[in-house]
């Protein structure tokens, strides 16, 4: 009789431990669930808050200026086209970078880039045979430059290339001879592919403007009336004797790269995008490409 008891104690015990580890199961699992749909929830309205906010981001770029002013749409008042931050409302952050103020990577100035490129750390013999290459890979000749490499380069070392067109990507660079040499944080940061009319230094990030101005004080005191906004043509002119030319221009452009940024409670959504604006263009007054959700 005790042994029949002392089973059914046993029994109790491991059915009741059953029950418990399924009951905390269940319950771990309606949690995460719960968890889930707060998060797709609160992620469709981040979402949500950063179409709108790019909405209200183009009807300021269709109807006004690209520069920093008063008017009647309260963005111009914040906005700036050198990727410095602001706020398009309490919970979406911007940054507009112009692309004028950016080098083109299919059209790349070979003084400044090399300038740019040591700044950064990078050895000047790696540098110029990259450069050269690049040229080589984008002209339909198969003539090498100085320092370059053409298809019978790519072919000993087992490589497809080089393409004999324009660059279509930033990550087709490292399949340039010495390309993997560069991270690739520096031609999405300082490079576009973009077709633009000119430089424009007034834009451009810091590292690129001081490699292009070639002096530090000059380039610092740029960078102090531009993050006051206190930085026009004429006192960029006062400061450096720079003037306008073919090469170098002073508007602003219709070409920017932005990115959106939504956030509430230690959540965020971003989303990043290259726009062309046309005002004038019945048919295509916005066009948007290179879109990119929640870049890292």
């Amino acid at each position: 009789m005790n042994n029949t008891k002392g089973i059914a104690l046993v029994q109790v015990l491991i059915i009741t431990m059953i029950i418990t580890t399924l009951a905390l199961f269940i319950t771990q699992s309606i949690r995460q669930q719960v968890k889930l749909t707060v998060d797709v929830q609160v992620a469709s309205e981040l979402e949500l808050q950063i179409e709108n906010a790019q909405s209200e981001l183009f009807i300021a770029l269709l109807s006004e200026k690209a520069i920093r002013k008063e008017t009647k749409n309260p963005l111009t008042s914040k906005w700036n086209f050198h990727n410095k931050s602001f706020h398009i409302n309490d919970n979406v952050e911007a940054r507009i970078q112009g692309m004028n103020g950016l080098l083109s990577i299919n059209m790349l100035d070979k003084t400044l880039t090399n300038r740019l490129l040591i700044s950064l750390g990078y050895k000047e013999g790696a540098i110029r045979e990259f450069i050269d290459s690049l040229k080589d890979w984008i002209d339909e000749d198969d003539l090498n430059r100085l320092n370059g490499a053409e298809r019978h380069f790519y072919q000993q070392v087992g490589k497809i290339g080089p393409r004999n067109g324009p660059i279509q990507s930033m990550h087709e660079l490292e399949l340039i001879r010495n390309g993997e040499y560069f991270d690739q944080s520096v031609w999405s940061k300082y490079f576009s592919l973009s077709y633009v009319r000119g430089f424009n230094p007034m834009l451009a990030p810091e590292k690129l403007l001081r490699a292009f101005l070639n002096n530090d004080d000059k380039a610092d005191a740029i960078i102090r009336l531009r993050d006051i906004n206190e930085l026009t043509f004429l006192e960029f002119f006062k400061l450096t004797g720079i003037e306008g030319d073919e090469n170098i221009v002073f508007a602003t452009g219709n070409k920017f790269r932005v990115e959106l940024r939504a956030y509430e409670d230690g959540r965020q959504v971003t989303k990043a995008f290259v726009v062309e604006i046309n005002p004038l263009d019945v048919y295509k007054p916005i066009t948007v490409k290179n879109i990119v959700w929640n870049k890292v």
